[in-house]
């Protein structure tokens, strides 16, 4: 599962639709529905999610958190040519180890990841 299929999922069924009703209204085949909802394809191209948030008559803020998960859910990511040597480690020690970790593993590195470089004065430190 990613975080699109199980958002999908969830905003289909709270509209009181099967996948065939969802397929049918986007033209796309019902075993597509289905697979992105079971985590077996990546998310869909932006004009089939813009086709889901038309159908489904989302909110703004349903329509933003179903972008959101589509865009975390890719399964294929570049590294960026500005990335230095530590960050290429990163990425690889994280690769070697994905669907191994531990929830608590997951938020301290989401943790880490948030922390600024130079707390603000704000965050009660004064420059």
């Amino acid at each position: 599962m990613t975080p699109f299929s199980v958002v999908l999922g969830e905003l289909r069924r709270s509209r009181g639709l099967r996948q065939t009703q969802l397929g049918q209204s986007i033209g796309v085949e019902p075993c597509y529905i289905s697979s992105m909802e079971n985590g077996h394809k990546g998310p869909a191209s932006t004009p089939v999610l813009n086709k889901i948030v038309y159908a489904l008559s989302l909110s703004d803020v349903e329509a933003a958190s179903l972008l959101a998960s589509a865009e975390i859910s890719k399964p294929l990511r570049r590294i960026p040519r500005q990335a230095n040597v530590r960050e290429y480690e990163l990425v690889h020690a994280l690769w070697q180890r994905l669907g191994t970790l531990s929830d608590e593993q997951v938020q301290l590195m989401l943790l880490a990841l948030k922390m600024t470089e130079k707390p603000t004065e704000k965050e009660g430190i004064s420059k």
